[in-house]
């Protein structure tokens, strides 16, 4: 396998990563009665951690609700114990976050 198709693999994972988050954040919408958590959003800043990271913001997009890892996006698909780990992250992340409003 060369270098490009590598690379479009793990694209491929993260952003099945990125779907499980979203059913993940979904989920905690439903629990939390919060149905602006449906509106958190993807984005890379220039603070994520030399692109290795991604943010999930709050709806009016200033404030990082959670910072997420490319590697366990990619991973949490095929990995039981990274995906039970994001999980718990996005949901601990999001729970503080409705807490200290």
């Amino acid at each position: 396998m060369d270098f490009m198709s590598d690379d479009k693999e793990y694209q491929k994972q993260i952003e099945a990563g990125k779907t499980f988050v979203k059913e993940t954040l979904m989920q905690l919408a439903t629990d939390l009665k919060q149905a602006d958590i449906n509106e958190f959003t993807f984005e890379v800043t220039g603070k994520d951690f030399d692109n290795e990271q991604e943010s999930i913001f709050d709806p009016n997009g200033r404030k990082v609700v959670v910072k997420v890892n490319k590697d366990d996006l990619a991973d949490c698909s095929t990995t039981r114990s990274v995906k039970s780990k994001l999980k718990n992250q996005v949901e601990t992340a999001v729970r503080a976050y409705y807490k200290s409003k």
